[in-house]
């Protein structure tokens, strides 16, 4: 019995380029078994489910289907350690089975095919390619293909070879892109619509002890009025500051002013004379972090012997309103 398998496997070998002895590392065995194994049974279960008496029978029991790819899961019938050099078969010889004779037919079929339709098929002649389009849906093919295309892919530290019934080596590659595009055309990109908010003023009883900072939805007990707004001029009120990868925590929430002039957000600060602005209220508060920062980086981190009267009075300012940096 093994044997026959050895006789019907498909022999691969991994060949790796950067390891002494072209040993193979344990990583690079384990992808492309695992690929190997993933790309089989998917095309057994893609297969099996275009046979309308096959596809009858699962819907009437779909542990058929699961109990089939158990069944027939790659095992490992001969082992070379050097470069690793393996034989591959399913187990489609041992009887008894549990399913049908139609089925035990199939599952003869089913490696053969797979070897020499999908293995040994010649992924960037177009005649080959066009009978894979034709015969598989752009999810099938990415099932099928995608594991083997991922175990070969240029950045792998080994090159993959399969060995024929006469010895000879085909390494086993990924196409160029201009073919994998084919194979796994790009889904279309839905254009999503761009939401447009709208701003309001609310008016709202509270309950709690006092209008603190921590004031949530729940401490909203009735909703006195809304005052829709022309635009999104409520006020700026950060507690952390951010630009780039330097978090500016501050002692006390800074009240900045916030208006729409001449088709612009403009967000001002008058303690630190800092006065931005911006297409949108985004734009103008990303502009708000950043003058902070460099105001900042200038005047706060600098020798008070370099500055003059006025930079020392905003350097202290900012040292007053910075509690921590991060």
């Amino acid at each position: 019995m093994l044997e026959e398998l050895r006789r019907i496997a498909f022999r691969f070998q991994i060949d790796p380029q950067q390891t002494a002895g072209h040993t193979a590392r344990l990583s690079s065995v384990i992808t492309v078994l695992n690929n190997l194994n993933t790309s089989f049974l998917n095309f057994i279960e893609i297969e099996f489910l275009k046979n309308d008496k096959f596809r009858a029978a699962y819907e009437k029991s779909p542990k058929v289907l699961d109990g089939l790819k158990k069944e027939l899961e790659l095992l490992i019938v001969d082992l070379k350690f050097s470069s690793f050099e393996a034989a591959v078969a399913s187990n489609i010889v041992e009887p008894p089975s549990l399913f049908t004779t139609d089925i035990d037919d199939w599952k003869r079929n089913a490696f053969s095919e797979f070897k020499k339709n999908i293995l040994f098929g010649n992924f960037e002649e177009p005649q080959y390619m066009n009978q894979a389009i034709d015969k598989y849906s752009p999810e099938e093919r990415n099932r099928i293909y995608k594991p083997l295309f991922t175990a070969t892919s240029s950045d792998r530290p080994f090159k993959l070879f399969l060995i024929d019934a006469k010895g000879k080596k085909l390494n086993l590659r990924t196409p160029d892109k201009s073919f994998t595009d084919l194979y796994f055309p790009k889904k279309a990109k839905v254009k999503k619509e761009k939401t447009v908010y709208r701003f309001a003023k609310i008016y709202a009883k509270i309950g709690g002890k006092d209008a603190s900072a921590d004031l949530s939805k729940k401490d909203i007990k009735k909703v006195l009025l809304i005052e829709e707004m022309e635009h999104g001029t409520y006020p700026y009120s950060p507690d952390i500051i951010k630009y780039d990868e330097k978090l500016y925590v501050l002692h006390d929430k800074l009240n900045c002013e916030v208006n729409f002039e001449n088709q612009a957000y403009v967000i001002a600060f008058q303690p630190l004379d800092i006065c931005v602005w911006g297409t949108t209220r985004e734009e103008a508060e990303a502009a708000f972090n950043f003058t902070f920062h460099a105001l900042y980086q200038n005047f706060g981190l600098e020798q008070d012997e370099v500055l003059s009267n006025e930079a020392i009075i905003l350097k202290n300012k900012l040292l007053t309103i910075v509690k921590a940096i991060k």
